[in-house]
């Protein structure tokens, strides 16, 4: 019958009618704000764009600028290794004896070593 609306159960059509005219209108669902296809690869692609400045500029300060424009002078290398004649030996301490096995000594360097317990 025109004018009315007839429940379906969801396998058929009830008995039960009600006037039209009694029936609220329904308002649609919110729909999603759908933004254009590239921002959200254009929003990824501003926040790498931004990670590899912020470490681009973390680096500079970090490791810092020119120091004044002087260069490291290498100087040609014979293959020889340093004797104990061509530099001078640090001091030997006086409380560590050379016949003492848990003491290590390099002379060359005047370094004094404690050897660890079972070590040789």
């Amino acid at each position: 019958m025109p004018g009315t609306e007839r429940w379906w159960d969801g396998t058929a059509w009830t008995g039960y009618t009600r006037s039209a005219a009694a029936a609220q209108p329904v308002a649609p669902a919110p729909q999603p704000v759908r933004r254009g296809a590239g921002t959200t690869t254009r929003t990824v692609a501003m926040t790498v764009a931004g990670l590899l400045v912020a470490a681009a500029v973390t680096g500079f300060l970090v490791l810092g600028g020119d120091d004044g424009g002087t260069r490291p002078v290498s100087t040609p290398s014979t293959g020889a290794r340093p004797t104990a004649t061509d530099s001078a030996p640090g001091p030997m301490p006086a409380e560590a004896p050379e016949d003492d096995p848990t003491v290590l000594v390099d002379q060359l360097d005047g370094v004094t070593l404690q050897v660890p317990e079972g070590w040789e």
